[in-house]
């Protein structure tokens, strides 16, 4: 596994992530989106638009869009890593290395949509406030913006596996300097830059068997996310919570026993719009 180099990333950027990025998606679009990749049913893309999917990791989203859209809209994507862009994108999505935090300065009002999820395990809790600034700053007047997090204050289940890797998840974003309740911290945040509109939807997300298949597909997924903490968590020493490695993997794999056990865990998002007033 690798981590990124000057990323506060704690999730690797290998094949294997690529894989399970793909998957996710594919869980999130039926299970959370309602299969909407754009949510808000206000939002209006012209023929001669601009999209940007901040973090856009393997590009799954932006990938996924790009055919329900005219090819004459121009589409972005930009990632603190370029190992997971996709390997053949259309002629009409250009992908580079960047930050949500610095976000090139010609780019001042172009864009009608941006898309962002699941950077709870990217930013600071002082990047989040600079990075929503600068989404502000690149929408048009207008513009919408479309957030997804996960809501990680609100616990799983009260079974010793759960409760021990919510500790553990809780000292790690702690370290790292995580924002750990970004999901809840998301509307006030976007309300203080100025944006309008802010509309919070909880998603509910189910894992496990009892689930459907779309429910064993979220327990792969969010128990691969899991898996993939090892490396920071091992490099922070445990977090007085984890001794070793094995223990670590015996934590996930306690985890998935609970799992299998409940036949269907309740996990949740919160799916969070907002529009740049006019």
């Amino acid at each position: 596994m690798t981590i990124a180099p000057g990323s506060r990333y704690i999730l690797p950027t290998d094949e294997n992530e690529r894989h399970r990025l793909e998957r996710q998606h594919a869980y999130l679009r039926t299970e959370v989106y309602n299969d909407r990749l754009i949510f808000d049913i206000n939002v209006h893309i012209p023929d001669d638009g601009y999209v940007l999917d901040a973090g856009t990791g393997s590009g799954a989203w932006i990938m996924d869009l790009a055919p329900e859209l005219p090819k004459s809209v121009h589409l972005y994507g930009v990632d603190t890593s370029t190992k997971l862009f996709p390997r053949d994108p259309p002629v009409n999505l250009n992908v580079s290395k960047g930050s949500v935090t610095k976000l090139l300065p010609n780019w001042t009002g172009r864009f009608d949509f941006v898309h962002q999820r699941l950077l709870m395990v990217g930013l600071l809790k002082t990047e989040w406030p600079v990075a929503i600034a600068e989404i502000f700053r690149v929408l048009k007047p207008g513009g919408h913006v479309q957030f997804l997090e996960l809501i990680n204050d609100q616990p799983a289940a009260e079974t010793p596996a759960t409760k021990k890797h919510e500790a553990l998840r809780i000292a790690l974003y702690e370290k790292q300097g995580l924002m750990y309740d970004c999901a809840a911290q998301l509307p006030r945040m976007l309300r203080e830059a100025g944006f309008v509109n802010v509309a919070e939807r909880e998603r509910p997300a189910y894992v496990g068997k009892d689930a459907g298949p779309y429910g064993m597909l979220g327990k792969q997924v969010l128990e691969g996310a899991f898996r993939g903490m090892k490396t920071p968590v091992m490099k922070a020493g445990g977090l007085g919570i984890i001794s070793s490695e094995h223990e670590f993997d015996e934590l996930i794999d306690e985890l998935d026993n609970e799992w299998e056990k409940a036949g269907c865990t309740r996990y949740a998002f919160n799916l969070v719009c907002a529009q740049k007033p006019y």
